[in-house]
This record gives structure tokens, C-alpha cells and sequence, in this order.
């Protein structure tokens, strides 16, 4: 038959199952040797299909024509690639006798470790019986391919499948560094390679400091023959000053082609196998060379000799110093944070950054935290999103930095960033990255659907292999620096099929990381609440608020959401509870049974966000039910928890230095406060529930889990105090937070001199704690139909504001005070600002009822003086203010009930509102009836007689309360008056009514 070209097919089977229907298209690998299958002659078929059963290779082939499967025997046999697509030379030893019963077609070759191996007779899914249908090869590095090869005939008919390795996902080659450059002095003393056994290849770079310098010998000579090895010293001149004569055989592991001279301190050295990464053990393997010549002067360079056979086979490395500082700088992966990559479906229709709430429906995941929309992609990071005021920055100067400062000024050569779809799992993040187009010349990548070349880790790989020190520095933000820490985890163990990768890692820069979790978290999963779409810890905060339910709809089931959850480190670093249940929510919902109280145990949250299970607690409550604690899913808690164990025991070997930054002094959720108001508490879905704040956040991620990693050698950890930084901004309406952090100068400029290799501590970055001495800050509550807003001396604004954007159905805010905040929590909003900075508080009427509003006043987090406006009317339109820099010297609230401008009343801070507050209140509802300027003059003009009689000292008690209730009453019949003219209307009478009744309860009872 004459040579076929047809597509070669990987099928997944299970082990013991037949071949027949289950086969799909495989994508080719990248560094295959062999790419089609190859027939000729009579017998062999050119069909060839690929499996892994259980890790292992499986390779399935057919006899040609039924004429000829009538039971002859024919020879099977191997060929073994190396990385770079040498034969070693197993054709001929390993060739072994076949036959199968007569009509047999299908049959395969299946490993069933990394050199077992068995043939099968497809047709009846059974091992074939044979001498040598079952047996073992040498082992191979795990990169080697495997091709198989049939014989008839004395070549008759031949067969030469395509090349794989024996384990899926093998690691690849452990290649080292980068290839150095001769000394300027002498460029021509490169390397040089000569005849079968040492091939043209080096490698050099720095682990720990010391000197690592790597070799390669020539398959298929690699069988454990030993070269012989000896230095040669160097002066500054490149003058040769003699040889290290050891002249000992270097002892190799058979099969091993990756070898490397290993500093342990500037003479000392070892030899190291680094396919099995490990000491070559030989009298000569380890040694010291001698720390001058013999005539006691200095050498500048070392050479590595070698030779066997004679002059066979040569070995003249490249000269090198053994002193020298690691070539700066290393290439930047950057992996940014929750909700920091774009996403878009076909036809560029970007659903992140979104506009609107259909856009957060399109990205919603099944049960299982799959895409329900298989086509969603991404390009980008976000730089700058559409806030309402001038957009807002996200890596906008971040991204210039990269490119200006560290690659413009020459100080890196590249820096890449990974856009990934933050909504799935680290894993398919790791694993699954694959381009699926291109828009402007930049890829489009998709991580729904597996792939055998992620994105990621081409990334990483292609940035090491052009960095000019041969190693990557990874800076991760936010959610980020858990798809750091995982994609370590996952690379270090030697049997990882991308281990290389793991030595060209020298540092990591952990930015605002939620290493172990993070309250906020918590809220965001339960209720859907604040901008960043149910997890809370994104780090998109441009000023609109999303739909609580759709929201938490979209969070239930991305397991990503669940990962930043506080975990079983975090209760052993943090003491305080981060879920409290007052005792008034027992008439709800019996929490302080199961809990004592507070939370603060991994066991205990998992049992509370699961609705406790254990005793068929909570149903999961209605979409549109925010109020009520969702249920969580419970594998996805148990995942994350799993997670969370390979993540927070992660620790960094001595060749790679972890820098932890954290932000500091912006307001963080530390946990929730559940209570019950005192007349309605019936069921979950009326819980109130109190945010509890702390100084020592950068406004979404807690300081501890930010520094959770335990200081060493090489892991530090550092403090970016955004507060004092914020401060510096009160011009410019810029207000660093979590979100924004790496827009932040100080963030930056200290980046650039950890990359440096330098730790010189900038402006605002401190190696210990700042304190919370001078922190002094102002917070505020209000509850029901009030907004709120703060403004500053310089009109800088805090609060809610018109979304300019068309077909948007967000509400929007802004927080352009320094280090101010506005959060909306089911009904009750909060804001902050810093004390001392004469704060005006702006409350207006969003509808007609009462409002409670608490100021509380803190240095750091402890709590200086508090206050309370309860129970204050108000209408739609009302407008109450107050100036404020710290509760002792604030003014009262000045009320504006119809928002005429005219003060109605000053009503002070207390339990409920006095009888004088509420007459002046009651003087400004009824300017906002439509009444004739005749009515409303008559009712005002009852309403201050009674207010003058209120004042009046009355010596006797009963007189006292009769002249009060005649006025009362006067007031009361002119407005039944008006109610019976239908002047009023009825809720305008029921209001007034109201209002003389609590006024008679006040005065007369």
C-alpha cells in the first residue's frame, strides 16, 4: 500500500473498554518528533489511533486487508526520540514475534507504566499470548517519545506510527538558564562540541546566588558511558593557567542526557543528573577547586573539559567567572486580579467590563461552575473602566509603567500579561488557556475546553527563554497571586510535566493577595451585595452597583467566588469572629444554638454557608430573596477548602523570593452582624445585618491574609499605607484602594526596585505595620429611604450619583474624597471619610417614612465616641445636613423637609426626635401638599400657636396639658378640616394624623 496521508486520532478510552465508537480529534504537541503514521507494503494498515489509559500510552493499528489477517505471525518493535529527535537506537534490540487468530484487524500496544508495556487484540479486548507480547523497555526520561514499528516479510510490508510520550502530560526537558556569552575579553573562547557523545549545548544561570552551569549529551550515547571531566583555569586576559587534572570518569545515569555543574559556594561544585535531579555519585562528581593559582595570583574564568574515546568525542564550554551578579533584569509575567480581564462573546460583545445587568446573565455557570456559554473569551486587561467621573484607572498606569519605565528604560526585555476567565477554577486556568483568534493583532483566548498547550505556561516558558537572565519574575494582584501560588504548587514536584519551568522562577510579588481569604467574600456569596459582583474582592470598583440577585446568582456557582473565602489559616491567624449573630435572631432563625453566638471555626462557616446540613437547616432562598443567606453549594466549599490546603502550605524553596505587599488604613469588611429589628423579625429574608469594618485592609482584603506567609529568608513582606497616600491625592479626586493599588506611585515605584534587586523603601512603604495612631476616621450608617453624600472642603464627593451611560441599568456612584468609601448593604448604605477634614453630610428623602442614621468616630479601629439620629421623618425630596469633623464639635441636622431651601428644624442626635424637631418637620410636610397659600398659612399658623404654648412654663401640670391639648386639638380639627374639604389627600391626611398623635403621646401621656 502506498503511503496514506490521513489525520492520526487520539482516543480516550477507560481501561478494559473497547475501541469501537469513542474516538476524537487529537491536537498535535508541539515538540512531536513523528507526525503521521506510515505504512507500506501488503499487510499494515496506515490507520493509527492514540490513547491514555490511565496516564499511560496506548496505540492502536489494524492489519491492511481481511486477505491476509489469517494468522501469520509479523515482528512489532520500538524507536525512542529525544527531545530533540534522536533515535536511541531501540529498533533492532527490541523486536519480538506476533500473531493473532485468523480474521483478527484491530490490535494495540498499551503501557502500562513508563516501560511496561502489553499487546492487545482489540477485536476481542484481550491481551494477546505471545513470547513477546508482554515486556519491559529501559527507562527513558519522561520527555523521550515512543514510536512503534511493524515488519513482514523481511520488510515486505512495513509500519512507523507517529512519536508520543509514554506518560500523558509528560514534563518536559529540565532545561536551565540561558546560553551564555563569552567573556568581552576573549569572544571567541564560546563553546565548542566535537563527534557522538557531548552535544553543542549550554546553559548558565544562578540558584541561590551560586553558579549553575548546564550540559547535554548525544542520544543514543547517553547509555551510561562515562566522559572524562577536568577544569581549566583562566586569568583576566583569558590566558590559560592550567588544568584540575581529577581525570575521572563521570559516572552518568543510563539514559540520562541533561546534566549540570552545580556552586555550592564560589569553589565548591557537584555534578547533578538533572533529569532525575539529583547528585551524580562518583569519586570526582564533587569537589573543590583551589582558591588561587599556584603562584598564588587570582583566576578570572573557569572552563569545563571533557573528552572519552581519546579525542572521540570533545567538550570546551564556554568560559565563565565564578563570581559575578545574576544578569539583571527578568522578564515580567504579570496575572492581574478578580474581574481584571475583559470578557467578550463572538462578535466582540464585551461582557466585562459590563454596562448593564444582562451583561452579568450572559456570564452565568452551571452547577457544575462550567460556562453555560461555551464562547465566552478574553484579550485584555482592563486599564482604564467607564467610571463616571474621567474613567477609572484600573492597570492604566500600571501598564504604561511596564512599558516605559522597566522595558523602555531598558531595565527588562518583555513583560506579558495573562488575561484569563476569572469566573472558572485555578486548574482551568493553569491547564486550559487556548487561542481561539485574533482582534488587532492580539489573541483571543478561551479557557472553556481543554487544550495540550496552555496558554499560561507557553507564556511562562517563552518569557524564560528570552529573559536575559533565563528566569521569569511573576507579579500577581489580587486573585492573581492564588493562580501564582497554584501554578507553583503544581509545577514544583519533579514528576510535573512542566517542572523546567519551576527553576526559571526567581521572584514572586504578591500584591493585595487574599492568600487565605478574606471577609468580604463571605457578604458578597450570601446577599449579592456591593459592585464587585457578589464575590466582593474583584478588582473592578468603577462606580456602579450591580443587581444584588443577579449578582449573587452568577457567584453561587463560580467556584473562583468560593476560593477567596476565609480558610482554615485564617481562623489561626485571626482571632476575631468574622459572623456574629445577636440574640434577637433567634425569633428568625435559631443561629446562637449552632454557633454560640459568633463563628470562628472553618467548620462552623462551612456548616453556615451550606444552611446547615447536618440538620436539614435552610432551603436555598428565592433569586430575588437577597435578604435571606443564600445556601452555598457544598462540593464547591469542600473544593475550595482542598484548595485552600495545597495554596496556604505552599512555601517557596531558597532559589525563589516571595515579596508580600499589602495595602493599608482603607476601611475593610472584617465579618457581618446579624440582628432583628424589634417589630419585624419573622423570617430570614428580614434580618438586618450590621457590616463590621477595620483599618487594617486596602479596603477589600484583610492586612493578615494579604502578609499571611510567615517571614524567611526569602519571603518578606511590606505595607503600602494608602491612607497617607490617598491624602496627598485631595486634588486630583483620587481615591487608591484595593482595586487600584498598582495605580497607586508608591505600589509602583517600589516594584521597580524590588525587580532591581533592590529593597529601598519609597514614600508610604514601610517593612512593619503602620500604626493607627493618627488614623482618625469617621463612618456612617443610614438605614431606609435616605441617600447619602459627603462632601469636602475642596467639593470632592462621596455618594450616589445619575448613571450617565446609555442603556445602563446600574446605579452609580463615586468615592472621590481620599480614603472615603460608600457601600450599599441590602437597605442600609454606609460612607466614610476622615475625621478632622470638616466633612459636609448631605442626607436626601427618597421616599416618605422614617430613617435611622449612626455616626461612629475611630482612631484606628478603636471606637472614640458615637452617635444616633432614630426614627427621623421624611419625605421625598427632604434634605438634612450637617458638618462634620468629629462628633463632639459637630453642628445638629438641619432639616429641609420639602427642599425649598428654608430650614425647617435642627434636630439633635438621641433616642427618637423631640416634640419641637418633630412640629418643624411637620411645618415643612406641609409645604410640600398642594395646597392654597391661604390653607397653608392657616395650618402653619396652628401649628406655631401650639409650638408657643409647647414653650411657655406652666407652673401647673394639669393647666399645663389642657392649654397644650386645646392647641393640639386646634391643629387636629383644622386638619379634618381640610380632610373633609379633600384638600388633603388621604395620605396626606394619615400623615399629618400621625404626626398629632405622636405628639400627643409625647406631650399628654
Amino acid at each position: 500500500m502506498a503511503r496514506g496521508k490521513r489525520p492520526w486520532i487520539r482516543i480516550v478510552v477507560g481501561a478494559g473498554l473497547p475501541l469501537v465508537g469513542i474516538c476524537i480529534a487529537v491536537r498535535a504537541e508541539a515538540a512531536q518528533c513523528i507526525t503521521e503514521p506510515f505504512a507500506q507494503g501488503y499487510f499494515f494498515s496506515d490507520y493509527e489511533a492514540v490513547a491514555y489509559q490511565d496516564g499511560f500510552l496506548a496505540l492502536h493499528y489494524r492489519i491492511g486487508t481481511e486477505q491476509f489477517n489469517d494468522g501469520r505471525t509479523f515482528r512489532l518493535g520500538f524507536s525512542v526520540f529525544s527531545d530533540t529527535c534522536d533515535t536511541a537506537m531501540l529498533d533492532v534490540f527490541n523486536q519480538f514475534v506476533v500473531a493473532f487468530p485468523p480474521a483478527t484487524q484491530g490490535f494495540s500496544i498499551r503501557f502500562t507504566s513508563s516501560s511496561t508495556y502489553e499487546v492487545w487484540n482489540d477485536d476481542m479486548n484481550t491481551r494477546a499470548e505471545c513470547a513477546g507480547c508482554q515486556g519491559v523497555l529501559p527507562v527513558f526520561p519522561s520527555y523521550y517519545q515512543m514510536r512503534v514499528n511493524g515488519f513482514i516479510d523481511g520488510g515486505a510490508s512495513v509500519l512507523h506510527g507517529t512519536s508520543h510520550t509514554i506518560i500523558e502530560h509528560a514534563a518536559g526537558p529540565p532545561i536551565r538558564g540561558a546560553a551564555p556569552n563569552p567573556p568581552d575579553a576573549c569572544p571567541e573562547q564560546g563553546l565548542n562540541a566535537t563527534g557522538y557523545y557531548f552535544d553543542a549545548f549550554e546553559r548558565i544561570e544562578r540558584l541561590n546566588g551560586e553558579l549553575v552551569y548546564q550540559f547535554r549529551l548525544k542520544t543514543p550515547f547517553n547509555d551510561g558511558r562515562g566522559g572524562i571531566l577536568f577544569f581549566e583555569l583562566f586569568d583576566a586576559a583569558c590566558n590559560s593557567q592550567g588544568i584540575i587534572p581529577f581525570y575521572d570518569r563521570l559516572a552518568m545515569t543510563p539514559r540520562s542526557r541533561y546534566f549540570s555543574l552545580r556552586f555550592t559556594d564560589r569553589t565548591k561544585y557537584e555534578f547533578w543528573d538533572d533529569d532525575h535531579e539529583m547528585p551524580i555519585d562518583c569519586p570526582a562528581c564533587s569537589g573543590e577547586l583551589p582558591p588561587v593559582l599556584s603562584n598564588g595570583e587570582p583566576y578570572a574564568y573557569v572552563r569545563v573539559r571533557g573528552r572519552i574515546d581519546g579525542a572521540a568525542s570533545t567538550l570546551s564550554s564556554t568560559l565563565f567567572p565564578l563570581e559575578g551578579d545574576v544578569p539583571c533584569c527578568s522578564n515580567v509575567l504579570f496575572l492581574p486580579g478578580l474581574q481584571g480581564s475583559r470578557l467578550y462573546r463572538p462578535g466582540e460583545d464585551q461582557l466585562w467590563e459590563p454596562t448593564r445587568n444582562q451583561d452579568i446573565e450572559e456570564l452565568y455557570l452551571a452547577n457544575n461552575g462550567q460556562s453555560l456559554n461555551a464562547e465566552i473569551y478574553t484579550r485584555d486587561i482592563i486599564d482604564e473602566a467607564p467610571r463616571i467621573i474621567n474613567g477609572y484607572n484600573v492597570y492604566k498606569k500600571f501598564i504604561q509603567f511596564m512599558d516605559e519605565e522597566l522595558v523602555g528604560q531598558g531595565i527588562i526585555d518583555e513583560w506579558k500579561a495573562i488575561p484569563y476567565d476569572w469566573r472558572l477554577d485555578l486548574p482551568y486556568i493553569m491547564h486550559d488557556g487556548k487561542k481561539v483568534g485574533e482582534t488587532e493583532g492580539e489573541d483571543n483566548i478561551s479557557y472553556i475546553g481543554s487544550t495540550s498547550t496552555p496558554y499560561l505556561i507557553q507564556e511562562l516558558e517563552r518569557l524564560a527563554n528570552t529573559s536575559r537572565s533565563g528566569r521569569v519574575t511573576i507579579i500577581a494582584h489580587s486573585n492573581g497571586g492564588l493562580l501564582a501560588k497554584y501554578l507553583l504548587s503544581q509545577i514544583a514536584p519533579p514528576h510535573s510535566q512542566y517542572h523546567h519551568l519551576f527553576a526559571k522562577i526567581d521572584k514572586v510579588i504578591l500584591v493585595a493577595v487574599p492568600q487565605i481569604g478574606t471577609p468580604a467574600a463571605i457578604e458578597g456569596l450570601l446577599h449579592g451585595d456591593e459592585p464587585q459582583l457578589g464575590a466582593n474582592v474583584g478588582v473592578t470598583d468603577w462606580g456602579f452597583l450591580v443587581d444584588e440577585e443577579r449578582a449573587r446568582e452568577l457567584a453561587e456557582n463560580m467556584q473562583s467566588a468560593y476560593n477567596l473565602l476565609p480558610s482554615q489559616t485564617y481562623f489561626e491567624l485571626v482571632q476575631s469572629p468574622m459572623v456574629e449573630f445577636e440574640s434577637s435572631t433567634a425569633r428568625a432563625y435559631d443561629f446562637r444554638s449552632f454557633y454560640d453566638g459568633t463563628i470562628d471555626s472553618t467548620e462552623e462557616l462551612k456548616s453556615f454557608l451550606a444552611g446547615e446540613p447536618h440538620i436539614q437547616g435552610r432551603s436555598e432562598p428565592f433569586a430575588d430573596d437577597e435578604e435571606s443567606p443564600n445556601v452555598l453549594d457544598a462540593n464547591m466549599l469542600a473544593s475550595a477548602m482542598q484548595m485552600h490546603a495545597v495554596l496556604d502550605n505552599w512555601a517557596p524553596p531558597g532559589g525563589i523570593e516571595v515579596v508580600q505587599i499589602a495595602g493599608w488604613g482603607i476601611k475593610t469588611v472584617r465579618g457581618i452582624k446579624y440582628s432583628c429589628g424589634f417589630f419585624t423579625c419573622s423570617s430570614l429574608s428580614t434580618l438586618d445585618r450590621e457590616i463590621l469594618k477595620t483599618h487594617e485592609g486596602d479596603g477589600t482584603v484583610v492586612l493578615p491574609s494579604a502578609v499571611a506567609m510567615e517571614e524567611a529568608e526569602n519571603v518578606e513582606k511590606y505595607y503600602v499605607n494608602l491612607s497617607n497616600y490617598n491624602g496627598e491625592l485631595r486634588n486630583l479626586r483620587r481615591n487608591r484602594d484595593h482595586a487600584s493599588i498598582l495605580e497607586a506611585d508608591p505600589t509602583r515605584a517600589f516594584l521597580k526596585e524590588i525587580i532591581k534587586n533592590d529593597k529601598n523603601l519609597i514614600k508610604h512603604v514601610t517593612s512593619s505595620i503602620p500604626s493607627g495612631e493618627d488614623l482618625l476616621t469617621l463612618d456612617y450608617a443610614i438605614h431606609s429611604p435616605v441617600d447619602i453624600h459627603l462632601y469636602d472642603a475642596d467639593s470632592n464627593h462621596t455618594g450616589p450619583i445619575s448613571n450617565p451611560l446609555q442603556n445602563s441599568d446600574f446605579l452609580a456612584y463615586e468615592a472621590t474624597i481620599p480614603n472615603s468609601y460608600y457601600w450599599e448593604y441590602g437597605e442600609t448604605k454606609y460612607a466614610g471619610s476622615d475625621a478632622m477634614t470638616g466633612t459636609l453630610v448631605q442626607l436626601v428623602g427618597t421616599a416618605t417614612g422614617t430613617f435611622t442614621f449612626d455616626i461612629i468616630e475611630n482612631r484606628g479601629d478603636e471606637i472614640l465616641a458615637t452617635t444616633t439620629f432614630r426614627d427621623i421623618p421624611v419625605g421625598i425630596g427632604s434634605v438634612l445636613t450637617m458638618r462634620i469633623d468629629t462628633i463632639a464639635s459637630s453642628t445638629s441636622l438641619r432639616m429641609d423637609f420639602d427642599g425649598d431651601g428654608i430650614i425647617e428644624t435642627d434636630i439633635l442626635p438621641g433616642e427618637g426626635i423631640t416634640t419641637n424637631e418633630l412640629i418643624g418637620i411637620m411645618k415643612g410636610l406641609v409645604k410640600t401638599f398642594s395646597l392654597t397659600e391661604e390653607e397653608e398659612k392657616g395650618l402653619i399658623k396652628a401649628l406655631d400657636k401650639f409650638e408657643k404654648n409647647l414653650g411657655k412654663d406652666f407652673k401647673d401640670e394639669e393647666k399645663r396639658k389642657k392649654k397644650l391639648g386645646q392647641a393640639l386639638d386646634s391643629v387636629a380639627g383644622k386638619i379634618e378640616k381640610y380632610g373633609q374639604k379633600e384638600v388633603l389627600s388621604p395620605d396626606e391626611l394619615l400623615q399629618l394624623i400621625n404626626f398629632i398623635d405622636e405628639i400627643r403621646t409625647k406631650v399628654l401621656d
